[in-house]
């Protein structure tokens, strides 16, 4: 039963990836206008920064989960890694810490390592 709750919430996870890639490329001609012809490369950037809160939040919620079902941790991943990266971003910014991807990743990779270690 187990085996067939994770199937379906990959399959889901996977539909959901579809259905946003294909609606990126049906809807290129609305984002001309914002990205300046440079569409491709934007959207490009956006799909890699959500896989990148998404692996986030599911790593931190593998970590720190005890009775949780795995469709429920991967449901959850991208709002717990947009959650992290936004803590981050404000302790970073009321310390004076320059604010760049490199360091709020650094800080985040760090939070990551101290959970898994416990």
């Amino acid at each position: 039963m187990f085996k067939k709750q994770t199937l379906y919430s990959m399959i889901f996870s996977s539909i959901c990836f579809l259905f946003f890639i294909i609606s990126m490329f049906l809807n290129r001609s609305y984002f001309e206008a914002i990205a300046y012809d440079n569409v491709f490369f934007y959207q490009t950037k956006q799909l890699l920064a959500i896989i990148l809160l998404f692996a986030m939040g599911f790593l931190f919620l593998l970590a720190v989960r005890t009775q949780m079902p795995l469709r429920w941790t991967i449901l959850f991943a991208f709002p717990v890694g947009a959650c992290l990266w936004a803590f981050v971003s404000l302790v970073l910014l009321l310390t004076g810490i320059s604010y760049t991807f490199w360091i709020t990743a650094a800080f985040n990779i760090t939070i990551l390592a101290l959970v898994w270690m416990k």
